[in-house]
């Protein structure tokens, strides 16, 4: 098995698709925060840091 294989089977590759897309959206609160609504930051970042961080802590 070569060591790409053994990545994608491992399930590392979901892992960080899933960290990817949490920071994609943890950017877009910070960046709605500065330019629309300060309570973007809470609404939409506080859940998305919290799943980052939950995901980071089961892996």
């Amino acid at each position: 098995m070569s060591q790409e294989s053994a990545y994608i089977h491992t399930g590392m590759a979901s892992l960080h698709v899933q960290v990817l897309f949490i920071g994609f959206v943890v950017i877009a609160a910070l960046f709605g925060s500065v330019t629309a609504n300060k309570k973007i930051i809470f609404t939409q970042g506080g859940p998305a840091l919290f799943a980052l961080g939950f995901l980071l802590f089961a892996n």
